[in-house]
């Protein structure tokens, strides 16, 4: 049994996971939970190698030219590579937080303040 425990969440922040929530119970509504489809096939590769896409990151963080689609496509690259199913749910809360953050970057940068 779960057993949840309230946190603190910055205002604009709760905003964006109240949205995440509402998508998820849309996605379940209309495809249903599917929570017995395999997250990754073996042996199938969805993106570059992790190797390939932190090599890629790497360059455009030292160019001062990275986005957060490639840090996105780094850590999902690190999940999909993940050799056990603890390591890639790990990776898979760190793309989490780095597309909740891209989402942040966007309301910031449309609405200067953060208020999506």
């Amino acid at each position: 049994m779960n057993r949840w425990i309230p946190i603190q969440v910055a205002p604009q922040r709760a905003r964006i996971m109240r949205r995440i929530d509402m998508e998820r119970d849309s996605q379940d509504g209309q495809h249903g939970a599917q929570q017995d489809i395999p997250v990754v096939r073996d042996g199938e590769r969805y993106l570059d190698p992790e190797n390939v896409m932190r090599a890629r990151y790497e360059g455009r963080k030292r160019a001062g030219t990275q986005s957060h689609a490639d840090i996105i496509l780094e850590e999902l690259a690190e999940a999909f590579d993940a050799p056990t199913p603890e390591l890639m749910r790990e990776e898979l809360i760190q793309s989490a937080a780095c597309i909740v953050k891209a989402i942040e970057a966007i309301d910031w940068q449309r609405n200067g303040d953060g208020k999506g």
